[in-house]
C-alpha cells in the first residue's frame, strides 16, 4: 500500500501539468496559424495587390475566429470554412492553407461542447464549402481525395471531439454514482451507529434501574437489621455498596462506548467556560472571527452548568456561522453574584434553526433567550443575540 501512496503524487502532478500547459499551447497554435497564414500572403502569393489584400484580410479573420472557437465552435468552423472558400473564388490560382489547421480545432471543439445536431450541421455545412473550394482551385483533385480532405479536417476531428464528450459524460455520471453510493454508505454508517448508541442507552437504562431496585431493597433490609442485627444489617451495607460498585463500572463502560466515536471527547476531559479561548480559535478557523468578552469577577460554577454554558456557546457558534452565514461575533460571559449569563452575538441572519442545548439549559434551571441585539449597543445594530443565564450551584 505504501507503494501507491508514493506513486499517487506524480500523477496529480503530472495532471496538472497538462492541464496548465493546455491553455498556452492552445494560443501558441493560434499564433502559430495566424503568422503562417500571414506569411503565405506577403511571400508565396504572387496575384494582385488587391487579391493579397482581400486575402490577408481573410486569415486575419480566419484567426480570429480560431481565438475563440471554444467558446463559438460551429461560428469558428463556419467562418474559416467560409474564408478559404472565398479565397479560391478571389482567386483560384493560389489559396491561403494555414487557416485550414484551425477548422481541426474548430471541429474538435464543436463535437467536445455542442449538441448532438449542431454538430451535424457544422460538418455538412462546412464540407459543402471545402468541396466547392476544391472543385473551384482549377487544380485537377480526384473525388477520393476530396472526400479524404473533408474527413480528415471536419468529420474526424467532430467525431473525436464527439467521443471525448460522451467520455467525460460517462466519467461525470460514474462521479456522480461514486458520490451517491458513498453518502448511501455513510448514512447506513450513520443509522448504524445510532441503533447501536439506543441499543447501549437502552442496555445503560436495564442497569441503572436494576441496579438502583436492588439498592433500595438492599438499604430497606439493612434498616431494619440496623436494630436487631447490626452484624447483618452490615452485610446488607456492605451488599449496597458492592451493587453500586458494579451498577458503576457497567455504567462507565457502556458510556466509554458511548463515547468512543469522538476521540476528542473520550481521551479530554469535558469541556468548561474556561475551554471557550480555545473554542474561539477553532471557530476562527472556520471562517468566523470571534471576540471574547469578560463582565465581573470570575466565581465557582458546578461542573455542569459550566459545561453547559461552554454547550450553549458553541452551538450558537455553530449556528451563527452555518444558518445564519455570520462572519464575525462577540461572545460576552457575565459573572453575576447568583448567576453566570453568556451571550453570543453575530453579523448573520435571523432565519436559522433552533438551538439544540435548550432541553440541557432548562435542566438545570437557566434562561435560553434569542433575539436582535438591544439598541444600547450601536456597533451592533442588527445582531442577533443568543443568550443563557444559568444560576450558580444549579443542579440536574
Amino acid at each position: 500500500m505504501s507503494g501507491v501512496v508514493r506513486q499517487a503524487p506524480p500523477r496529480r502532478g503530472a495532471t496538472e501539468l497538462l492541464r496548465r500547459a493546455r491553455e498556452p499551447l492552445f494560443w501558441l497554435a493560434v499564433v502559430a496559424i495566424g503568422l503562417e497564414g500571414q506569411r503565405q500572403v506577403l511571400v508565396d502569393f504572387e496575384g494582385s495587390d488587391g487579391a493579397r489584400i482581400r486575402l490577408a484580410l481573410a486569415a486575419a479573420i480566419c484567426t480570429v475566429a480560431l481565438a475563440v472557437c471554444r467558446r463559438y465552435p460551429l461560428a469558428t468552423l463556419l467562418t474559416i470554412a467560409a474564408g478559404l472558400f472565398v479565397s479560391v473564388f478571389d482567386d483560384p490560382r493560389t489559396t491561403v492553407y494555414a487557416p485550414a489547421f484551425g477548422i481541426i480545432f474548430a471541429g474538435f471543439a464543436l463535437g467536445r461542447r455542442s449538441d448532438d445536431r449542431i454538430p451535424l450541421i457544422g460538418v455538412a455545412v462546412a464540407g459543402t464549402l471545402l468541396v466547392g473550394g476544391e472543385v473551384l482551385d482549377g487544380h485537377e483533385s480526384s473525388v477520393g481525395s476530396v472526400v479524404a480532405s473533408v474527413l480528415l479536417t471536419v468529420v474526424a476531428p467532430v467525431g473525436l471531439g464527439r467521443a471525448v464528450r460522451e467520455r467525460a459524460a460517462t466519467h461525470d455520471a460514474l462521479r456522480a454514482r461514486a458520490a451517491v453510493d458513498e453518502a448511501a454508505r455513510r448514512d447506513g454508517a450513520a443509522r448504524a451507529l445510532l441503533d447501536e448508541r439506543a441499543r447501549i442507552a437502552g442496555e445503560l437504562h436495564d442497569v441503572v434501574a436494576h441496579a438502583l431496585s436492588a439498592m433500595v431493597v438492599q438499604a430497606g433490609a439493612a434498616r431494619v437489621l440496623a436494630a436487631r442485627d447490626p452484624g447483618s444489617a452490615a452485610g446488607a451495607f456492605a451488599s449496597v455498596e458492592r451493587t453500586g460498585r458494579d451498577a458503576l463500572f457497567e455504567i462507565r463502560s457502556l458510556l466509554g462506548v458511548l463515547r468512543s466515536a469522538d476521540d476528542e471527547q473520550a481521551l479530554e476531559p469535558q469541556p468548561t467556560l474556561e475551554h471557550l479561548p480555545q473554542l474561539l480559535r477553532r471557530s476562527a478557523s472556520n471562517g468566523l472571527a470571534v471576540r471574547l468578552e469578560t463582565v465581573g469577577e470570575p466565581r465557582a460554577l458546578g461542573a455542569g452548568a459550566s459545561l453547559t454554558a461552554y454547550r450553549a456557546a458553541q452551538e450558537a457558534l455553530r449556528v451563527a456561522r452555518e444558518d445564519g452565514g455570520a462572519r464575525e461575533a462577540v461572545v460576552t460571559v457575565a459573572h453575576e453574584p447568583t448567576a453566570v449569563r453568556v451571550a453570543v452575538d453575530d453579523d448573520g441572519r435571523g432565519d436559522r434553526g433552533p438551538l439544540a442545548v435548550r432541553e440541557r439549559v432548562l435542566l438545570y434551571g437557566g434562561e435560553l433567550t434569542v433575539a436582535r441585539v438591544p439598541d444600547e449597543a450601536p456597533e451592533r445594530r442588527g445582531w442577533h443575540r443568543t443568550a443563557v443565564r444559568l444560576p450558580r450551584g444549579a443542579a440536574a
